[in-house]
């Protein structure tokens, strides 16, 4: 875009150019004029212009005629024309917030990948083309040539690694990688051969990888260590950070597990972060407590089953299980900060299987975490789902301070058993 307006306007300047000195050349010949109204003054004797009235002397006298250049002329109305179109369709794309990029040609189009602001939509257009066409890649049919393959795949920005500020003794350290900037399709960044480490120790194996980036979404695996002691803590991820070519609109392939294709581009990277271990109890939450918001927050998320996953033995009579979701509607967004474990309470008694959180003005996030052999009870076909506010779920997130104090149940959820009254599944 700024290339073309640069182009339109030099063309705007050289055509008035043009159309001035076509208009007014230089001066021929020894004919004498008037310089204010170019009047001829041949024969005259009086010492003033009869056409303007103007002394005349040396410096107010011009000589020579002016003979317009018809050529000049029409060359620059003609580029002054095709100049102010241009700007003008481009102010109105402005304006209007039009995508030229479907009507630039290829060669046009492959060079505004240089700019990272542009290069998202650029790279959108030539996926489209690509699927269009039926080339069979991008990047490796030949379409763009190698300095472009790595004009754009070192576009690609490494996420960022976010830590919790304050952690008390003792407490798992929460962390977690984000993106930093979106990954358009068909690239897809993998963080491979990563370690983990705290104060240059590492606290964590060496993973095949710990994370996957892609236009589609993201998975990344949190791998847990305590922090030790009181003072100032350093988190380090060292990895390689490799772009793969995914079809056009990538699946992310599990984490942990190679990719199917090779790599175009690979590079080490180090993502660091930091974090302060505090004495136990320093690192409070604060607690809203706020009745008005429990009917709001209801509604942002409802559970629509559980699930009694059965492990052996599988007495006849009675679940040997373990609880999970079976289908979790999410609502409107968080009015408050959150933070809750959740219950499944069956003929009066608890049994924790997750917890959930979030931050004002997102979804909840929802996550099960739990252990085999949790449930012995009897097969029931409906239970109370309980959410409970939790110190300990807030202290686990990278980011939440201050949570809505209360209690949510959702009465008689249905249940779905996965073991029969009869025997084995």
């Amino acid at each position: 875009m700024i290339f073309t307006v640069i182009l339109l306007i030099a063309l705007l300047l050289v055509g008035t150019w043009l159309f001035i000195r076509g208009r007014r050349p230089r001066r021929v010949g020894d004919t004498p004029h008037c310089r204010r109204c170019d009047y001829n003054l041949t024969g005259l004797k009086h010492p003033t212009c009869p056409e303007c009235g103007a002394w005349l002397f040396p410096r107010t006298i011009a000589i020579g005629d002016r003979h317009p250049r018809k050529g000049r002329i029409a060359g620059g109305l003609m580029m002054m024309a095709i100049a102010g179109t241009g700007l003008g369709v481009l102010a109105f794309g402005v304006v209007k917030g039009t995508n030229w990029n479907p009507y630039l040609p290829d060669f046009v189009l492959v060079r505004k990948l240089d700019d990272s602001a542009l290069a998202p939509g650029v790279w959108a257009e030539l996926a489209r083309r690509q699927t269009n066409s039926g080339r069979a890649n991008i990047l490796s049919d030949g379409f763009l040539v190698q300095w472009q393959v790595d004009s754009w795949v070192h576009q690609v920005q490494i996420p960022l690694l976010q830590v919790r500020p304050r952690v008390q003794v003792g407490d798992k350290v929460p962390w977690k990688l984000v993106p930093s900037g979106s990954i358009p399709n068909p690239l897809m960044l993998r963080l491979a051969n990563a370690r983990i480490l705290c104060d240059g120790r590492e606290v964590a194996p060496p993973e095949l990888a710990i994370a996957e980036f892609a236009a589609g979404g993201f998975a990344a695996y949190d791998r847990e260590f305590s922090c030790a002691d009181i003072g100032r803590h350093e988190v380090t991820i060292e990895a390689t950070a490799e772009v793969y070519i995914n079809s056009p609109n990538p699946i992310l392939a599990p984490v942990g597990f190679p990719p199917p294709t090779k790599p175009v581009a690979s590079w080490p990277v180090r993502i660091a972060g930091s974090f302060k271990g505090v004495p136990v109890g320093e690192s409070k939450i604060r607690h809203v407590s706020n009745d008005a918001l429990q009917d709001e927050i209801r509604q942002t998320v409802r559970p629509v089953g559980l699930a009694f996953w059965p492990w052996p033995p599988w007495p006849p009579e009675r679940a040997h299980a373990t609880i999970m979701l079976n289908g979790c509607e999410r609502g409107n967004l968080l009015p408050v900060d959150v933070a809750f474990r959740m219950f499944a309470r069956v003929e009066g008694k608890e049994y924790l299987f997750g917890y959930a959180r979030g931050k004002r003005g997102s979804l909840i996030e929802v996550r099960e975490n739990t252990p085999k052999l949790q449930y012995t009870g009897p097969i029931v076909p409906t239970a109370d789902v309980v959410f409970r506010s939790s110190d300990e779920v807030a202290r686990g997130s990278t980011d939440i301070d201050e949570i809505w104090d209360g209690e949510i149940v959702y009465k008689d959820v249905p249940v779905r058993n996965f073991i029969p009254s009869g025997g084995k599944p």
